[in-house]
């Protein structure tokens, strides 16, 4: 079984109600340094993040995962970026 560090990117409704079709985030993220995250909206909400594509609830799957990265919505719409972790996943 795949483990995920999470982390918070936007929150969706947010998102939607600047009427944007994309903007990008830059987040410090731990262990990893700065990056860019671009948030695009099209037929749905998706982040690109490095290689990685990664729709909101793509196919009705929450979270969606695509190699080393997912990505996660909760109830309160806010949306996160995983990052495979390695060694959390050869414990389990």
């Amino acid at each position: 079984m795949a483990v995920y560090d999470w982390y918070n990117v936007f929150s969706k409704t947010e998102f939607e109600a600047t009427g944007l079709v994309a903007r990008t985030y830059t987040f410090e993220l731990e262990g990893v340094g700065q990056k860019d995250i671009l948030v695009t909206k099209g037929n749905t909400v998706a982040m690109q993040y490095e290689d990685a594509f990664l729709p909101v609830s793509f196919l009705g799957r929450n979270p969606y995962e695509q190699g080393a990265y997912a990505v996660y919505i909760d109830s309160d719409q806010n949306v996160y970026l995983g990052l495979y972790n390695e060694e959390a996943s050869e414990d389990e």
